[in-house]
């Protein structure tokens, strides 16, 4: 067990994910002011290029409007996207085809979408911080005030995993395949699909 596994060892974390895998639902639903304004029936065309690939200015805008949903909804206890309740990942499928046009064929794609949008949103909590305090616990003691969706709960047994060693060993390795890539991902929120257009 690391230094900083056995300075956490204190948070209660056995009650864990059975009652932090949702939102309450007192909580808003994530809301965006652009998208607000828009009717019910001025949703927003999301395209799909000759490749069948989603593309365009509007999937950027959903790709965003994405990140918002996942961060606001989903529970960063959950160690990966696939423990996440399928009931929750319908619901906030539902609700994106309130807002953008979008044919059943896109679920998986969205579905994925989301998933990226949930892995990039906890690195971010880690680097940011997490990593950056390592060595201060009482940084640590409370969740980043720019995001009060996250709980004190969630927030420990958050802090509490990053620093186990099954997640350090986890990351090291995945650190060590990302070394090796000799290409990286450098499309943003355009995707494959933006640039095709572009082309």
């Amino acid at each position: 067990m690391s230094k900083n596994e056995e300075a956490m060892d204190d948070f209660d974390v056995d009650k864990g994910l059975d009652d932090l895998g949702q939102r309450p639902k007192r909580r808003q639903k994530t809301k965006k002011k652009m998208l607000l304004k828009k009717a019910a029936d001025d949703k927003v065309v999301v395209k799909v290029n000759s490749f069948g690939v989603h593309a365009g200015k509007e999937w950027t805008e959903l790709t965003n409007y994405i990140g918002v949903l996942v961060r606001d909804h989903v529970s960063i206890v959950h160690d990966e996207w696939r423990h996440v309740k399928v009931k929750l990942k319908d619901e906030m499928w539902n609700h994106l085809k309130e807002l953008f046009v979008l044919s059943d064929n896109s679920k998986k794609h969205v579905l994925a979408t989301m998933s990226v949008a949930f892995r990039n949103f906890k690195s971010m909590l880690r680097n940011d911080f997490i990593y950056q305090h390592a060595h201060n616990l009482e940084k640590l003691a409370l969740p980043p005030t720019e995001y009060k969706q996250i709980s004190k709960k969630e927030w420990k047994l958050f802090v509490k995993k990053t620093f186990s060693e099954e997640f350090v060993e986890k990351s090291q390795k995945a650190k060590a395949r990302r070394k090796k890539h000799k290409l990286n991902h450098r499309l943003g929120s355009t995707g494959y699909g933006g640039l095709l257009v572009k082309k």
